[in-house]
């Protein structure tokens, strides 16, 4: 019976001496692929009905979290997406001008907080930038525009180190016309959201 109790003591005192980083849920560093779908908001309302946007695509990306604790992260992602841009018509829908690459970069700070069925939720906000470069023939124009970047989703562990991610992310931001096609016209400020699955991996 002593002898057990000593061993009993000797585990907790190892516990209690071990680094805390040892003690986390979730590892220091994580990187989290995934792929989703980029719904473009409009860059600017013409008449009639008629605006001007990027074509809803598909959406990849990748996110670096470091963790200094299981419920604060601070992250940096990048994503890209293969959108038309086109005119929107009423009715007729959308009437294409030109193909685009769309990149994306922000950073910023993610809080989570576990929920009783074993999920975690998560909640993001951050700064950032958007990148369109243009494919209009012998025109290839450029723009970039500072973005806000808010997301909100929910974790499934698969174990300390693995997890399936389901996220939603609003890119907030203006096209900039006027650098891509050098007509002085304003752009709006638009939601662009892209929703995604994504797998965590731990280190």
């Amino acid at each position: 019976m002593t002898t057990r109790m000593f061993g009993f003591a000797m585990l907790a005192a190892a516990a209690a001496a071990a680094p805390a980083s040892a003690q986390r849920s979730v590892p220091a560093i994580e990187l989290t692929p995934s792929v989703g779908y980029m719904m473009f908001g409009a860059h600017v309302d013409g008449p009639l009905g008629t605006d001007l946007r990027n074509a809803n695509a598909p959406f990849y990306a990748v996110q670096v979290t470091l963790n200094p604790s299981d419920w604060l992260g601070l992250y940096a992602s990048g994503g890209y997406a293969r959108s038309d841009l086109e005119i929107g018509l009423p009715v007729l829908g959308g009437v294409g001008l030109a193909s685009s690459d769309v990149t994306t970069y922000d950073a910023g700070v993610e809080l989570r907080a576990p929920l009783a069925s074993g999920a975690r939720a998560f909640v993001q906000a951050g700064v950032g930038a958007m990148r369109y470069e243009i494919d209009a023939g012998f025109l290839q124009p450029t723009a970039t525009n500072t973005s806000l970047n808010i997301g909100a989703g929910l974790e499934y562990g698969l174990g300390r180190n693995f997890g399936v991610r389901l996220a939603a992310k609003d890119h907030i931001g203006a096209f900039d016309i006027e650098e891509a096609s050098f007509v002085p016209v304003d752009g709006k400020s638009a939601h662009h959201i892209a929703v995604s699955v994504g797998l965590r991996v731990g280190f």
